[in-house]
């Protein structure tokens, strides 16, 4: 009797190791593959509502992390069962959703969001540019690697845009307004195409 506990104890405790071993490496990955194709493949877009939030960022991610719960609920329950203080307990749960959460933005987030790109960029291709100025509210200062960003109003909302060192130096002093050339995608969605600094006389812009 006693080895049969034993065998199950041991059991239990190599599912968790291959889930977690298998989780820690698809993260890896994932996170991988998440920079390479923000840099290779990444664009500027705007106009992104909340339907892009729901169907794009939340629900992908959130219907990830309830299936992998549900796939590793025997492990939880073996969390439960342990005989460890309740603080262990918490902090393992915890511990155990944030992977759950990383491993469903790694792999289903992800797709969705390459799926989400290429027909959007699809339906670009079959629009016209057109071209707006939004008047910059703020500019902000890049930090290590990541360069200066812009703020600016448009309908109603507040977008960022990255820009060069060179355009920063133009909009560093005065307050500025920005020319965009876009392309409608989906879901009212604009892609920017190009954009150029334009100086006003005001001095109301915030510098960060």
């Amino acid at each position: 009797m006693e080895k049969v506990k034993q065998r199950k104890t041991k059991n239990k405790t190599d599912d968790r190791f291959i889930f977690e071993y298998n989780s820690t490496l698809i993260i890896v990955i994932g996170m991988i593959l998440l920079i390479s194709y923000h840099y290779y493949f990444g664009y500027n877009k705007i106009g992104t509502d909340y339907r892009y939030l729901i169907l794009v960022d939340i629900l992908p991610i959130l219907s990830g992390t309830i299936f992998i719960f549900y796939r590793s609920r025997k492990i939880f329950k073996s969390i439960f069962k342990a005989k460890n203080a309740l603080f262990v307990k918490v902090i393992d749960v915890v511990v155990h959703f944030i992977s759950a959460l990383l491993l469903s933005y790694c792999t289903l987030g992800l797709v969705t969001k390459i799926t989400w790109d290429y027909f959007n960029l699809k339906e670009t291709r079959q629009s016209k540019i057109e071209h707006i100025t939004c008047k910059i509210s703020k500019v902000i200062i890049g930090v290590g690697r990541r360069g200066p960003e812009i703020e600016f109003l448009y309908n109603g909302g507040f977008e960022k845009l990255p820009i060069n060192y060179d355009s920063y130096s133009e909009c560093s002093q005065l307050t500025a307004e920005v020319e965009l050339d876009i392309k409608k995608g989906i879901w009212d969605t604009y892609v920017v195409e190009n954009y150029h600094i334009k100086q006003t006389d005001s001095k109301s812009m915030e510098i960060f």
